[in-house]
């Protein structure tokens, strides 16, 4: 496996950024997370035994969540959706494998938008 006697591991770009925004009056918290992933490779191991590369195009990710204080901030109630911008699959792009059969598909990296609820009880 000439890989991983020569290895060359690009640095993989990742960007993390969120914001806050509270309501004094009612102290509800609106919260924004976004996350970045650079392009990135993917090593998979084909029925012949060769090692395949590919590449993952590049993405980003988005969840919001809304905190709200309940009876003297003693309950914490949270409604939220993580993977807003519902990514489910990226294209990902063979690069360098020997028996090369076309590689062009796609890879998951998401199950798509879903909504939680959280309750947070504090005993004091």
């Amino acid at each position: 496996m000439e890989m991983w006697n020569n290895p060359k591991w690009p640095g993989i770009p990742e960007v993390n950024a969120s914001a806050d925004y509270k309501i004094s009056k009612s102290k509800t918290t609106l919260s924004v997370f976004w996350k970045y992933f650079g392009q990135r490779p993917v090593f998979l191991m084909q029925s012949d035994g060769a090692l395949a590369r590919f590449s993952n195009e590049s993405f980003s990710m988005m969840d919001a969540s809304l905190q709200q204080p309940i009876l003297k901030d003693r309950i914490a109630l949270t409604l939220g959706a993580r993977n807003l911008l519902d990514v489910t699959n990226v294209r990902s792009v063979m690069t360098g494998a020997a028996h090369n059969g076309g590689g062009d598909g796609q890879s998951p990296v998401g199950m798509g938008t879903t909504y939680y609820v959280k309750l947070n009880i504090t005993f004091k």
